[in-house]
């Protein structure tokens, strides 16, 4: 299987990136590039803020036929630019790419809590979030009010999907609904829910998402407390478990339990609009038959989410039992 988290049509950014050095030096000799970055830095600096997303719908297929996983065509519904240097990556040992974009709320998987914009022309910004598996790219003009342009999601086998973009300007604020009513974690709503409801490995090449939905069911906009009483602990909001289920189907060479892992905080996890409703996905994989990788061997498992802190200040979702594979 190869892996197409970052876009081919990125590598060319990569190379611009190494030469970054010669460019700054060219710049001090030469006055028509020192006019060149003078336009980039205004066109940058253009975009600075917050942004409504709107997408879709998403259409098309990669070339094997596939689509991309659930909550991948799930945007940030705001985005936040920032001037800041964007996310490392590996392939440029540990150089950070570009600048700094922010999902702040609206979408259900982690890939968009961060990603990197850069010019790709003087008129085209270019925008993209992947992880190891996945990407989202878009590609849009550039103007201080409504951008448009084009989306693109891929994954590692294979699968695509595409679809028109628009961004509108929108204020910003680090912290939402900062004058909400503070609440105990016990005031919210959670369930949570399997898709697709029975994965196989026919289905998205065996990949299926677990998501966590908390839901604020006040008329007015509330604060959480999710603030940890342990010294030097961290703020926890999503955590989730998945427990084999041995008296219905065995999970081949896997304990009883996968225990649980914290989410990392989104910038508005402790605030909710009233009705809000916040998502967080989880993405598993279905291991092949007979061997033991990093996803999930085929049987039976009940999968939990929570919202807050272990083991009292927090809630959880009704375990669901779901068949997983083969």
């Amino acid at each position: 299987m190869h892996v197409n988290a970052i876009p081919p049509q990125m590598s060319s950014f990569r190379f611009a990136r190494a030469l970054l050095p010669y460019v700054a030096f060219a710049t001090c000799i030469a006055p028509f590039l020192c006019n060149a970055q003078q336009a980039d830095r205004s066109a940058m600096h253009m975009v600075l803020g917050c942004w409504n997303v709107t997408a879709g719908p998403f259409t098309g297929r990669g070339p094997t036929g596939a689509g991309v996983d659930p909550g991948q065509t799930t945007l940030p519904s705001i985005g936040k630019f920032d001037s800041l240097p964007g996310p490392s990556d590996p392939l440029l040992n540990a150089k950070p790419m570009g600048h700094l974009i922010q999902g702040i709320t609206g979408y259900t998987i982690p890939m968009y809590r961060s990603g990197y914009y850069h010019l790709q022309q003087r008129d085209r910004l270019e925008i993209v979030w992947h992880d190891f598996s996945d990407d989202m790219r878009l590609v849009v003009g550039v103007d201080s009010l409504v951008m448009r342009g084009r989306a693109e999601a891929g994954t590692d086998y294979d699968g695509y999907e595409h679809a028109p973009v628009v961004l509108r300007r929108t204020t910003c604020s680090d912290q939402p609904d900062a004058a909400g009513v503070p609440v105990d974690v016990h005031a919210l709503q959670i369930t949570a829910v399997v898709e697709p409801a029975h994965p196989t490995r026919k289905v998205h090449d065996g990949w299926f998402t677990f998501t966590i939905l908390v839901t604020n069911p006040r008329t007015t906009p509330v604060v959480v407390d999710l603030a940890p009483r342990e010294r030097f602990a961290q703020p926890i909001s999503f955590s989730w478990r998945a427990d084999c289920r041995p008296t219905i189907a065995p999970c081949g060479s896997l304990a009883t339990w996968l225990g649980s892992s914290p989410a990392p905080d989104t910038l508005d996890a402790p605030y909710f609009l009233p009705g809000e409703t916040k998502r967080y996905a989880v993405r598993y994989r279905i291991d092949p038959p007979d061997t033991v990788g990093s996803g999930l061997p085929a049987g039976a498992y009940a999968f939990t989410g929570y919202f807050g802190r272990p083991p009292t200040a927090r809630i959880a979702s009704k375990p669901l039992t779901v068949m997983v594979g083969p």
